[in-house]
């Protein structure tokens, strides 16, 4: 089926309704969600459908979790659904849902090495959950082997932080307060609240809040985001920042931004209003600002007329390592990238200059030896390393054995896929970098951009885009992934 004539149309509808919140469910938050009690009635949940949503979107091997089939995800889904539905078990209505998510769990534990990132805060959260199930009588492996390696992992990162971090200071930490269990000063934790009544704009930090305090800024929050999403909560909301600079930052790297041009400068005056003097963070409701999300702006404003200054970095500089957010200890190749791409529209200077070549040398040890990138935002390296060809050129020499990797992995059906089948997202990272470099007249088959075409024309009205960004679960952004789709499109039918 042919779609051109309706791309850019589509294309310009997400532009304007990007902020909306276009994000895939959350087993691990949905299942936080069903824990709150009825007022009226504690024995029942307060979002019942939430609780039913949980028992339906179990897989058959007990699992539960994003399509694909990332260990870290899958365990930590099963472990807060199980948690969950135990909570309302007294005449065991769910027995055979816990049995097989506790089956799941047991024989999978030992497959988390399998992973190359963890889940956000899996070294947290996932101890914190099995001592509640512990508490609970589950049937768990509790004294496993990897089950102490994740708690002696959580231990000494916690030695690391200053005492009482969390209280004193908006930090990441927030976003996964609920590993602290029964620790919690009920008193102090409503200082680190923000504007929306969330704690870093996460349902199931706020859950555990709410649990904790009774505190209704917190509930209302809860409330808010169920009464737009229905049955299931997003791990992650809102996502307004990050979804407009992925998006506006894919126009550019495709040298489309000609043809929405009207859309992108009323994206680029929203973005300058919430920008800060640190940057600015993925949502306008959270004041802390990260590399990823400031650099993809600042990259935007520059080439929008605006000579915002790269000074702005130095805040994500400590001790030579570049870091996405204070206090970050396992930095990946996606931020520095990122910021590699956004110095290159900065004015040259001393400090800029040493810091594109401190990116240089961090993505080059980065890189395996097959020289592609992982990356903790997301699980396919597709993603990664069409990013990295893009900030670095195709004639860079990071880039070149990156590019003959992609060539050499292309499906026969035309498409690509880090795991056991294609997918449309990962297909069109790969068909924008080969078009790039078909522009640039290196040697790329047009039959290898006329399968990738193929594959994703022919897959266009599928909407059931796997989970494979990394939040404390996996998740699809589905503007954004829809949104690269159909540029690949639009740029194939340029290139033709």
């Amino acid at each position: 089926m042919n779609h051109k004539r309706n791309l850019r149309k589509e294309a310009k509808g997400i532009l304007d309704n990007l902020g909306q919140g276009g994000i895939s469910p959350s087993v691990y938050d949905t299942a936080w969600v069903a824990r709150i009690p009825d007022s009226k009635n504690p024995k029942k949940p307060m979002f019942p459908r939430a609780l039913n949503w949980i028992v339906s979107n179990q897989y058959p091997n007990g699992s539960w979790g994003g399509k694909i089939e990332y260990y870290h995800d899958r365990i930590i889904c099963a472990l807060s659904a199980i948690v969950a539905l135990n909570k309302y078990n007294d005449s065991k209505k769910y027995q055979r849902e816990i049995e097989k998510g506790e089956k799941y769990i047991n024989s999978n534990i030992k497959n988390l090495k399998k992973d190359n990132y963890l889940t956000v805060s899996f070294e947290l959260l996932f101890p914190a959950l099995l001592k509640e199930a512990k508490g609970k009588k589950l049937n768990l492996l509790y004294n496993d082997s990897v089950v102490k390696k994740y708690l002696k992992i959580k231990n000494e990162k916690l030695k690391l932080l200053p005492e009482n971090l969390i209280y004193k200071k908006l930090t990441t930490l927030s976003h996964s307060v609920e590993f602290l269990g029964n620790d919690l000063n009920k008193k102090e934790i409503i200082k680190v609240q923000n504007s929306n009544g969330s704690f870093l704009n996460s349902p199931s930090a706020t859950v555990y809040v709410y649990l904790k305090t009774g505190d209704q800024k917190s509930l209302e929050y809860i409330k808010e985001i169920m009464k737009k999403f229905n049955d299931a909560a997003p791990v992650n909301y809102p996502i307004d920042i990050f979804e407009i600079c992925w998006v506006l930052d894919s126009l550019y790297s495709m040298e489309l931004e000609s043809s929405f041009t009207k859309e992108i400068k009323r994206k680029i005056i929203f973005l300058k209003k919430h920008w800060g003097y640190r940057g600015m963070g993925w949502s306008t409701c959270i004041p802390l600002a990260d590399l990823d999300d400031t650099a993809i702006a600042l990259g935007l404003f520059r080439k929008n007329g605006m000579k915002i200054s790269p000074d702005v970095f130095e805040n994500f500089i400590t001790d030579g390592k570049i870091k996405c957010f204070d206090g970050e200890f396992n930095p990946s190749p996606s931020h520095i990238i990122h910021l590699y791409d956004a110095l290159k529209e900065c004015e040259e200077s001393d400090f800029v200059e040493d810091l594109k070549k401190s990116c240089l040398n961090h993505i080059t040890k980065m890189r395996n030896a097959k020289g592609y990138w992982y990356d903790k935002w997301h699980i396919s390296p597709y993603y990664t390393t069409s990013h990295a060809i893009f900030a670095f050129g195709v004639e860079n020499e990071i880039s070149k054995k990156a590019i003959d990797w992609i060539i050499k992995t292309q499906r026969r059906d035309g498409s690509w896929g880090f795991f056991e089948k294609g997918t449309c997202e990962e297909t069109a990272y790969c068909l924008q970098v080969l078009l790039l470099c078909y522009e640039k007249n290196k040697k790329i088959k047009k039959q290898s951009l006329e399968k990738a075409a193929g594959y994703l024309n022919d897959n266009f009205e599928s909407y059931d885009y796997p989970e494979m960004w990394i939040e404390k679960c996996l998740y699809t952004p589905f503007d954004i992934v829809r949104f690269y789709i159909i540029l690949s499109l639009i740029k194939y039918d340029e290139v033709n």
